[in-house]
């Protein structure tokens, strides 16, 4: 039985992911780094991730993998094998890179062992509820490393950024930097697992805030052009290097954009930002920003389709237009002139707010609640949402059950139900799927309060329903 090391030499971590999955890890970079100070950390990671990461104080090497190519274990053996390394720390269960760990013979290999396919592959680990929507991913991210004595937080690390990027990035705002009382970057694109701000949204958007004396930056991974010319519009869309747009981020006052790697940077920069949250399957509270000024952007329940295969942005953003996307910045900017900076708690509440949808069984609740409930989901924009169902739940009902849970992207259902629903909807949304399936609060647990009385009570069901089980070690 393998041991962990008190005092280890040299851990590699493995995260050879998308670029907003990487900067999610710097949490966990930060605790190895302060409780093993003589320890050399290298990181594993995608070429995207190599980028953001190198020159990075904390760590000792970076070093990139294709996993496009990743079958060709060999060469990365070749790569790894004089490094010593006592401690693997799996962040993404890629079992392919799990193998080469194995073959090196690394003592201490800590990863997910909620797979059983990957399970052998490690020496340590957690099983991990990935269906708990009250936790965030760098929460899940941290879980990793109980099995080293260490335990999870809520919060982001700061991010270091390269002068030579800054100084560069400087010379590109001149133009804009006296005549403006504050700069809005407006990211375009995203890295393909969600879908962005429409770019024609965000033109419509420009002609106001720039007569309101808004600076505005465009940024995104590939040339866009803009059918508009103004001596404060600044359009550096496919002109920065990532270190530069990390710099760019850093000097604008304002971020707005979808669920990528950029916001994240944005995020951890601890800027004021307008976050659209597109997709159902990525909610806030499993992805959303650590800026303690945002605004958040959701309305997917109106959608009929399920979209954890395809997206349909004609159906699903419909909602999006110029003016609300100007109301919104601008209440982002009265918040930062007027209000506090939210602690960790109140941006794990908003996350959850704006995730969590909520299905009443017929009779087990106030009209007057319903009521309100039923018009926040018609009429929106509002965070939490609630929807009657108004007929018994029987097998005949079901098609209509699951076309209205599909339908507002219900993720909590409240009150009595038979049996055998809790086992159909794992069977229908995790099995064949692939999805997180609603979480069940009996009336029995239910007591309503005033307020945000859903947030803590679906966070109480979440944690019954997959509970955070000990770390343990394969014999």
């Amino acid at each position: 039985m393998s041991t962990i090391p008190s005092h280890p030499n040299r851990i590699l971590i493995q995260r050879a992911d998308k670029l907003g999955d990487t900067i999610l890890i710097l949490p966990v970079l930060a605790q190895l780094a302060h409780h093993f100070p003589h320890a050399k950390l290298d990181v594993l990671t995608s070429k995207i991730g190599a980028l953001f990461l190198n020159q990075h104080p904390w760590l000792n090497q970076v070093i990139d993998v294709d996993y496009a190519t990743i079958h060709h274990q060999s060469d990365l053996i070749q790569r790894l094998k004089n490094n010593q390394y006592d401690i693997y720390l799996a962040l993404w269960d890629c079992k392919e890179i799990g193998k080469v760990a194995q073959q090196l013979q690394i003592p201490c290999r800590i990863g997910d062992q909620s797979n059983l396919l990957s399970r052998r592959l490690y020496t340590h680990g957690i099983i991990q509820g990935w269906a708990n929507l009250a936790r965030h991913q760098v929460e899940f991210n941290q879980d990793l490393l109980r099995p080293l004595g260490l335990h999870p937080s809520f919060k982001s690390v700061p991010i270091p950024i390269d002068p030579h990027a800054l100084a560069t990035i400087d010379t590109h705002l001149t133009p804009i930097t006296r005549a403006t009382p504050h700069r809005i970057l407006f990211f375009l694109g995203t890295g393909g697992t969600n879908y962005p701000i429409p770019t024609p949204v965000i033109i419509g958007t420009l002609p106001t805030l720039l007569n309101q004396g808004a600076g505005i930056v465009l940024a995104a991974e590939h040339p866009t052009d803009i059918p508009l010319h103004h001596p404060n519009l600044l359009n550096l869309s496919g002109k920065t290097s990532l270190t530069e747009l990390l710099a760019l981020i850093h000097r604008c006052d304002y971020y707005v954009g979808g669920d990528t790697g950029p916001t994240h940077m944005a995020s951890f920069l601890q800027k004021p930002m307008v976050f659209f949250s597109s997709r159902k399957t990525n909610p806030p509270s499993r992805w959303g920003s650590f800026s303690p000024h945002q605004r958040i952007i959701r309305q997917e329940y109106p959608c009929p389709h399920a979209c954890h295969r395809q997206c349909h942005p004609q159906t699903c953003f419909a909602f999006l237009t110029p003016h609300r996307l100007i109301q919104t910045i601008q209440d982002l900017i009265h918040d930062v002139a007027h209000r506090p900076p939210q602690s960790t708690q109140d941006i794990k509440l908003t996350h959850l707010s704006h995730t969590l949808r909520g299905l009443v069984i017929q009779g087990q609740m106030d009209p007057s609640t319903l009521k309100q409930g039923v018009q926040s989901a018609s009429q929106g924009p509002v965070p939490l949402v609630l929807v009657p169902f108004e007929m018994p739940i029987r097998w005949r009902t079901l098609p209509t059950l699951m076309r209205t849970l599909i339908h507002y992207n219900i993720n909590v259902v409240i009150g009595a139900v038979p049996w055998w629903l809790p086992l159909w909807l794992r069977l229908y949304y995790g099995v064949l799927n692939g999805l997180i399936p609603p979480v069940i609060i009996p009336m029995s647990d239910w007591t309503p309060t005033p307020s945000d009385w859903i947030i803590p009570q679906a966070m109480l069901a979440w944690e019954r329903a997959y509970p955070a089980t000990p770390p343990h070690t394969n014999g």
